[in-house]
């Protein structure tokens, strides 16, 4: 077993640390039908790697290079995949828990890693920025941006509105206050219009409050990309 008595550098047994009874659990979840965890590994033909399986040595120093901590837990990158070196990782409990909930999917690993300490309001947030500017797309008739991060899509929609102004090398703080005067600035223009008064030859669109049928199909599909 790969000399599995050796001590740590502290001085400890090696059978005798957290690491150890980590290499024991995945092997008997894997091989142990007494368990009662064989049947979401083992009985669905998850393995562990020969060199692994065989020494815990192999899988110490694997982890001690790979950046394991007492407060980390071993996770497959790919749930439906083997315990190996190239499908194995250290993480948090909120990590392997996402990764568990989303195993059932294609996309479980890419959604767990994309939301790993994540701030869901901040999530929230961007998908109201995704849709404030895709409606604004729309009543400027600009067509699809739905491609575009956030700041490319409101220097677009500034550009439509003030074509003049120059954005090269400004940041985002910048891109945001522009793209809000340029909001007010179509919001005068349909003033403007609704006044009699005359306008700046904005196209006619429709401006009623609430979610369109585009801005749900849209608000469903950021909500798919992000996980929620």
């Amino acid at each position: 077993m790969g000399n599995k008595d050796s001590r740590t550098d502290s001085g400890r047994k090696k059978t005798e640390t957290r690491l150890y009874s980590i290499w024991e659990n995945m092997k008997a979840r894997c091989y142990n039908k007494n368990k009662p965890k064989y049947k979401s590994y083992g009985a669905k033909g998850i393995r562990v790697c020969r060199e692994w399986k065989e020494s815990f040595d192999s899988f110490h120093d694997w982890a001690v290079s790979h950046g394991y901590r007492d407060s980390l837990t071993l996770d497959r990158k790919d749930p439906e995949g083997n315990y190996e070196p190239s499908n194995c990782r250290w993480v948090s409990n909120k990590v392997q828990a996402n990764n568990k909930r989303n195993s059932g999917n294609r996309d479980g690993k890419a959604r767990a890693d994309s939301m790993e300490g994540l701030d869901l309001s901040v999530v929230d947030q961007k998908i109201r920025d995704r849709l404030d500017i895709c409606r604004m797309a729309d009543r400027l008739g600009l067509g699809s941006i739905e491609g575009l991060s956030i700041n490319e899509g409101r220097m677009r929609i500034i550009k439509a509105v003030s074509p003049g102004v120059n954005l090269d090398g400004k940041d985002g703080e910048y891109i945001q206050a522009a793209y809000a005067a340029a909001k007010n600035v179509y919001s005068n223009s349909l003033a403007d219009r609704s006044s009699g008064r005359n306008n700046s030859g904005w196209q006619d669109c429709m401006d009623a409050p609430g979610e369109c049928g585009s801005d749900i199909a849209r608000k469903s599909m950021i909500c798919r990309l992000t996980g929620k």
